[in-house]
């Protein structure tokens, strides 16, 4: 096993044509500043086989760049991925997002990102590696004139002024993107894994007043600063629900304690770019931030914005009171041919204002049933009891009773 050896971006440069130079058991430690996709403009072409028949198709010339700053000073570098496969397999721990470290294993130079020198291009064959850095990352001043190329800033303890605060909706519910990016017909959204739920974020103006005014644009979108803001119960809520006069109260207020308590720190990117005619560098006209929070520990859990959830009203679904249906079943003619002079048998009706009563239904003689035979005094049995008939016989006239002598 190759022992891990920690390597800056200047000695992995430096090294880069040396042959004698191996990347094993290097690992080269950045934090992800920015993720972006090519624009429909920037493609190239390629001559595929299709059903046996080639044909020229159109393809992006890459599927995602990565920005990433040194940890050790404030060059950045960059790293591509062909396609979608390869972006799936470099970022397999799929909880990076924006401003994480991460550790790049075995990392080597391939060429550098246009005709300056300053931002190589660094690829690896293995996945990006969670990472925690050992010692502070030193800050990183800003220098807005002279460097071509990506440069990355590290402010601390900065007195920042957030206002403007509002919800953007809808935006991905990835990780990668860290919701910067309202989804829309044109948007580029760079994460590789997207969820079927939408999602939003809390959009800010963030301005420094600690020297110079410095403005880091008019809308910073971020949902890990969201989550500074709002309580977990409440980002769970559909936007519509969000209020915006409570969610600003509660934005000034943790403004207000992180400033008080050692300020924010605000890390980021951008670029300068590079006049074709005489080889200048122009000055920087835009701030990119990649990450905002607190410098030091701050508990703002109990001022952060809360709203309960919807009360669901319970429902008390009444059930229809069953009243029994009763089927007359026409009665065999038993009685013989002088029933016919009997009152017609009315046919028992629901009575739907007596639901609770007890049903009564009329006696009818059971064809099928056996005689009934009257009870008889057993004369052997003396001692016994005697039994009275449970039926009487009216014409039986004949007393059966022995003469007293």
């Amino acid at each position: 096993m190759a022992q891990i050896e920690v390597i800056t971006l200047a000695q992995l440069q430096e090294n880069s044509n040396d042959i004698e130079f191996s990347p094993e058991g290097n690992r080269l430690f950045a934090t992800i500043l920015h993720v972006t996709r090519p624009s429909a403009t920037i493609d190239k072409y390629k001559t595929v086989k299709v059903a046996g028949t080639k044909r020229t198709i159109k393809e992006p010339i890459y599927d995602r760049m990565f920005v990433m700053g040194d940890l050790a000073e404030s060059r950045c570098f960059v790293m591509f991925t062909d396609n979608s496969r390869e972006s799936a397999k470099l970022l397999k721990y799929k909880e990076f997002t924006i401003g994480s470290v991460v550790a790049i294993k075995e990392p080597l130079i391939d060429g550098f990102l246009g005709n300056d020198m300053d931002n190589p291009v660094v690829v690896t064959f293995y996945p990006l590696l969670p990472a925690t850095p050992a010692a502070a990352i030193p800050p990183f001043n800003l220098s807005l004139e002279g460097k071509v190329g990506f440069q990355q800033f590290l402010l601390r303890n900065l007195n920042l002024r957030l206002d403007c605060g509002r919800v953007v909706s809808p935006t991905c519910g990835g990780w990668l993107c860290d919701r910067r990016e309202e989804l829309g017909p044109v948007s580029q959204c760079v994460c590789v894994t997207k969820p079927q739920e939408r999602g939003w974020a809390l959009s800010l103006r963030v301005r420094c007043f600690n020297n110079d005014i410095i403005d880091f644009g008019m809308a910073y979108v971020s949902w890990s600063l969201t989550k500074l803001f709002v309580s977990s119960q409440s980002l769970n809520l559909p936007p519509s629900l969000i209020d915006e006069d409570g969610l600003r109260k509660s934005i000034r207020g943790i403004a207000a304690a992180v400033n008080n308590g050692g300020g924010w720190t605000v890390t980021g990117w951008y670029k300068c770019a590079v006049s074709k005619e005489d080889a200048t560098t122009s000055a920087v006209n835009e701030l990119h931030i990649s990450t905002l929070k607190p410098s030091n520990p701050v508990n703002v859990e109990n001022m952060k914005y809360r709203r309960a959830a919807p009360l669901v009203p319970v429902v008390h679904v009444l059930q229809p009171r069953l009243v029994p249906i009763i089927q007359v079943v026409p009665v065999p003619d038993v009685l013989g041919p002088d029933a016919a002079d009997a009152p017609p048998e009315v046919p028992l009706q629901a009575d739907p204002e007596a639901a609770d009563s007890p049903l009564e239904l009329p006696l009818q003689a059971d064809p099928d049933a056996p005689p009934v035979v009257p009870l008889q005094a057993d004369p052997e049995a003396a001692d016994a009891p005697l039994d009275v008939p449970l039926y009487v016989d009216p014409e039986a006239a004949v007393d059966s009773s022995p003469d007293p002598e």
